[in-house]
């Protein structure tokens, strides 16, 4: 089950926030690690007087400082990399082949083995 502690999401068209509180199966009190809510933040498109941007700072564990990873979803990296060259300033709609969404998700999936030091 997805439980991070914080969400983020952007070109939202709208600017909101939300915590959402997750129930415990259990009847015991949760564990320190167990995450029993998840903080929500969407920003609005990055258009003039739009709220697009925001700073943050999250509270870290001391002990943990240093063991930090970012995780990315390789299919949605996959989808960027295949729609880039049609990305314009205006309105267009773009439909990529299954073919050219196959590549990229390889390209995607190398960069991950990889671990992104050669981008």
């Amino acid at each position: 089950l997805l439980r991070p502690r914080y969400w983020f999401s952007a070109h939202m068209h709208v600017k909101f926030s939300a915590l959402v509180s997750h129930t415990s199966e259990k009847s015991e009190k949760p564990s320190k690690s167990e995450v029993t809510e998840t903080r929500f933040l969407a920003l609005d498109k990055c258009l003039p007087n739009r709220d697009y941007l925001q700073v943050l700072d999250i509270e870290t564990d001391r002990e943990a400082e240093g063991s930090f990873e970012l995780e990315y979803d390789e299919a949605w990296l996959a989808i960027l990399i295949a729609t880039n060259e049609y990305l314009k300033a205006g309105s267009s709609f773009v439909d990529p082949t299954n073919d050219e969404l196959e590549q990229a998700l390889a390209k995607v999936q190398a960069m991950f083995e990889q671990k992104f030091y050669s981008i």
